[in-house]
């Protein structure tokens, strides 16, 4: 066989098309004569017509029209032929190729040979791939191929062919016919080939069409079926079709051991197999043991020891990472537990940093991780990832439907600090306040780290921008000019703002975002601007009424307060008193509980580590326990199995109430109510599930 180069051939398929574009006879070579010409056709003054359009064209201009005029008047003669081609060419070049096809299927001869008909059949067959006919097109292109007098003009079509469907964007078809004639190829053609083809792989075809490609090349096993197995392997990974990516890989290390890639292939597949081995009995733990956050750290992980107990005598271990509080470094700790020590789930980390980076690797490595950590958007990171904390959704509308549903509140106030947590509970709030018809008819914020709460409080009720209430102008109209003395005005304007101008309280409950140390500062602030809080205490309640109606002479507005689970401390009825006295708040964790085990793991944590937990350790230990019972109801032999009965589980009943995964990986948990008392704090009632259940009442310290 001759040997050919396909840059050459390249250059010369350009040149036929630039040619056939215009229908230089010169360039289109001998045209079998035509046998039945139309009698109408006038060939010399088609001829030179076809000369005129070629200058046309080449200064640019629209020869169209001039063009369908041979293609009428001499269908199936050399010049309507050669005029056709261009034509089709033409409005394919325009994106018209409906018109296109039609024209060629009206005026085409069929049986006409020659460089001008060939290259109408190949405007004919891309015009139908852009139209989405696929298998019409295949067939013409395979047609044409087959039509080919030897096995050397068979290669050249097919590398026209090749070459046009590349240019048009036809990367899937094209790469076809690449590969039918890479084999008869000098080197030099084969290393075009090779760069054209790899090309297209890496970026121009679709991942739809990929399989579609392998499943029609892998019969003749040659080139590129390495490269696009490999390349397919991949993309089943990233879609976690693992069974399938690991037969490809093992298919290319049988049938292509000298491949290019077959060292980049063995690493691949020895990735898989070590990223899919599984011990059952090993279950990883990612934690902030040291740095900034260890001691929360320390205090989860003593917990999750507890709770790991059982295990140990069941042959089975925690194997324990330390996150240093590290995006990063918890990334690289989900991978070691995987691929190092196996384990079939991860529990951790605590922190909204470190627990997304460690998401995003574990869902990567398909492992579930169960974090407890109030990042946002966890579970949706994807379907390994499981969140067993309370966000602020579920506290905001948790508090929510208590106060509307039950307390009947239709107006509310929101007093917040400008960090995460308050910011986060604030939003959520308002956000089920809206879809329960409620309404915020104030709102102020305060900097994290406010000790004092005057000019926020008095913003909260109109009594800080003054000029902007009409009492405050008819006063100083009235009483400016009783006061020669500027410091007799001042005290009388000062008595005025604090007495007579009445606070504006158009609101039903304040909601306070924040931990108890800064809610204990604000209850007296309230108190100091005229906003007294409902404290449930009739004998209370008639003597305020008392006070305003006979000395105030106003009537009297009761607020109840509103807080989430950073007020959950005793220390809050120490610092705030009878400020707080009254105000509901909601939290999962409640120490006061009755419950045994509640009780059991207060004194054993207490015993053995000096100090009362707190919720974190409560739920640290749940975590634990929660993922232990799952994995000795269901035994499951894969991280796939265990994930799915994580998603299956019964609700599980914990120290922090009773728990079960949505179908997101997301914590529905059932949530307690407390109301500060100056006995501790009462529990109210339980919310499981969205349903309000009454529960007996319990103080205690």
């Amino acid at each position: 066989m001759k040997k050919r180069n396909i840059n050459k051939l390249l250059e010369n398929f350009i040149s036929v098309i630039l040619c056939s574009m215009t229908m230089i006879s010169s360039c289109a070579g001998a045209e079998i004569a035509d046998e039945t010409p139309e009698q109408n056709c006038d060939k010399e003054k088609a001829s030179k017509d076809l000369e005129t359009a070629k200058a046309v064209l080449q200064q640019g201009g629209n020869a169209t029209a001039l063009l369908k005029t041979i293609v009428t008047q001499c269908p199936g003669t050399t010049q309507g032929t050669k005029a056709l081609a261009a034509l089709s060419g033409l409005l394919m070049k325009q994106g018209e190729c409906d018109k296109a096809v039609s024209i060629i299927e009206s005026k085409f001869d069929k049986d006409a040979e020659g460089p001008a008909a060939s290259k109408t059949r190949r405007i004919l067959a891309l015009c139908r791939l852009e139209l989405g006919k696929k298998d019409m097109a295949a067939k013409e292109l395979e047609q044409e191929v087959d039509q080919a007098e030897d096995e050397e003009h068979k290669i050249k079509i097919a590398a026209d062919i090749a070459n046009d469907l590349w240019r048009t964007g036809h990367y899937p078809e094209a790469v076809k016919y690449y590969a039918s004639f890479y084999q008869g190829a000098t080197e030099a053609e084969k290393n075009f080939i090779k760069q054209r083809v790899i090309n297209a792989l890496d970026s121009k075809i679709p991942i739809a069409d990929l399989k579609q490609l392998y499943d029609s090349l892998k019969e003749s096993g040659g080139f590129p079926t390495g490269y696009l197995a490999y390349k397919l392997a991949k993309v089943f990974y990233h879609t976690r079709q693992y069974t399938a990516c690991q037969k490809l890989l093992a298919g290319i290390v049988a049938a292509f051991p000298d491949h290019p890639l077959i060292k980049q292939t063995k690493q691949f597949l020895e990735r898989m197999r070590e990223r899919f081995k599984v011990d059952p009995r090993a279950l990883g733990v990612i934690l902030p043991l040291s740095g900034k956050y260890k001691i929360f750290g320390e205090k989860v992980l003593h917990a999750m020891e507890m709770a790991a107990e059982p295990l140990k005598k069941k042959g089975m271990a925690l194997i324990i990472r330390d996150s240093a509080g590290n995006a990063d470094q918890a990334a690289k700790m989900v991978h070691d537990l995987v691929f190092n020590e196996h384990v079939i789930a991860i529990v951790g980390p605590l922190l909204s940093a470190t627990a997304r980076a460690a998401a995003l690797k574990a869902e990567e490595l398909s492992v579930p991780l169960i974090a407890i950590s109030q990042a946002e958007g966890l579970p949706e990171l994807g379907t390994y990832i499981f969140r067993h904390f309370l966000t602020d959704k579920i506290l905001a509308k948790a508090l929510a439907d208590y106060a509307v549903k039950e307390l009947g509140y239709k107006k509310f106030g929101i007093l917040y600090p400008n960090h995460p947590y308050g910011k986060g509970l604030m939003n959520a709030f308002w956000d089920e306040l809206k879809t329960l018809g409620g309404e915020v008819t104030a709102c102020e914020s305060y900097p994290y780290d406010t000790t004092t709460f005057t000019d926020e409080v008095k913003k909260l009720v109109g009594r800080y921008y003054v000029d902007a209430r009409p009492e405050y102008w008819r006063f100083r109209n009235d009483n400016r000019k009783k006061y020669k003395s500027p410091t007799r005005w001042r005290h009388a304007l000062e008595k005025f703002l604090q007495n007579g101008l009445t606070p504006v309280v158009d609101f039903d409950a304040l909601f306070i975002p924040d931990y108890y140390k800064t809610v204990s500062l604000i209850g007296p602030a309230l108190a100091f601007e005229d906003i007294e809080v409902d404290q449930d205490n009739d004998y209370l309640k008639r003597k305020l009424m008392d006070k305003y109606k006979n000395i105030l002479h106003r009537p009297l507005k009761l607020v109840r307060l509103l807080g989430a689970n950073g007020w959950n401390n005793q220390k809050l009825i120490e610092r705030c008193d009878k400020y707080c006295f009254g105000a509901i708040f909601v939290d999962a964790w409640n120490p006061a509980s009755d419950d045994p085990k509640v009780q059991a793991f207060i004194a054993d944590y207490s015993k053995s580590f000096n100090e009362t937990p707190g919720p974190i350790e409560a739920f640290g230990f749940d975590t634990l326990k929660l993922v232990r019972s799952v994995i000795e109801t269901t035994k499951p032999d894969s991280r796939e199995a265990l994930r799915n009965a994580l998603v299956m589980m019964k609700p599980f009943d914990g120290l922090t109430g009773k728990t079960r995964f949505n179908s997101d990986g997301e914590a529905e948990k059932s949530l307690f109510y407390f109301k500060v008392t100056k006995d501790g704090f009462e529990t109210i009632n339980e919310v499981e599930g969205g349903d309000t259940k009454e529960k007996a009442s319990g103080g205690g310290t």
